[in-house]
């Protein structure tokens, strides 16, 4: 998708972000949080002594292309030190409002940045410094997959997570991720998605592997529109997520 066209669907679509009004044509990207917090939290938070209620605190994570800083925030308010990135500036202006407005408590934990992954690999003094990095729908926009790869594992640290979800390229992922989705039920706005950049499970995974990234588990996520509600299920031809752990000093 062209950056006009990325800015205009923020402008135009992402305003009321953060309104839980169920016309919003994003809302499943605020559902997707029950399903994606819980995940990313099991991998980071393994220490016994963890406070229930801020499980990743002393974690820093890394959001790639964090958008109007959904996933960023829900992880700041378990306590860990978010830093979201993003190109499009009007995302990352509703982000920034959303943590002085919605979420003050995030004000020390939660930083938002207007920059490209790539860009933000030039400085050195972010390389190997995060304990996670996710990147949560945003594999299927960008231009040079490897890149994109190759640049997530520099940013984390030895041997730590890195998260995606994206989406398949199959039929059934055109059916339901682009024509359903945007032409017939209007959940996404007109345009977000292009079939070409579908990334297939096998395609991500080999180039973690080329990385040395040792894989974890690839699951399936069903979203039910009607319920506004995702849930695991073992069929990735849609939607998916894959963990893999960047390799050891």
């Amino acid at each position: 998708m062209s950056q006009n066209l990325f800015t205009k669907v923020f402008n135009s679509q992402f305003v009321h972000i953060y309104d839980r009004n169920l016309s919003d044509p994003l809302k499943a990207l605020q559902s997707m949080n029950r399903l994606r917090v819980p995940w990313i939290s099991s991998y980071i938070s393994q220490d016994e002594q963890t406070r229930l209620d801020r499980p990743l605190e002393g974690s820093r994570i890394l959001d790639v292309g964090c958008g109007p800083g959904i996933l960023s925030l829900a992880l700041g308010r378990l306590g860990a030190e978010v830093v979201g990135i993003d190109e499009v500036q009007s995302a990352i202006n509703l982000a920034q409002k959303a943590s002085l407005t919605l979420h003050p408590e995030l004000r020390t934990n939660t930083k938002f940045v207007t920059d490209t992954i790539e860009n933000f690999a030039l400085n050195e003094d972010n390389h190997h410094v995060f304990d996670a990095v996710v990147a949560s729908e945003v594999a299927e926009h960008v231009k040079d997959l490897h890149l994109f790869v190759k640049t997530c594992c520099k940013l984390a640290k030895p041997n730590s997570p890195l998260f995606f979800t994206t989406i398949n390229r199959t039929l059934c992922s055109w059916i339901f991720a682009l024509i359903a989705a945007e032409d017939i039920l209007r959940l996404l706005p007109k345009g977000l998605h292009e079939y070409e950049k579908f990334v297939k499970p096998e395609e991500l995974r080999r180039l973690l592997v080329d990385e040395q990234c040792r894989l974890g588990h690839t699951r399936g996520m069903f979203y039910n529109p009607l319920t506004d509600y995702w849930s695991w299920t073992d069929f990735t031809g849609i939607n998916y997520g894959l963990v893999a752990f960047t390799k050891p000093h």
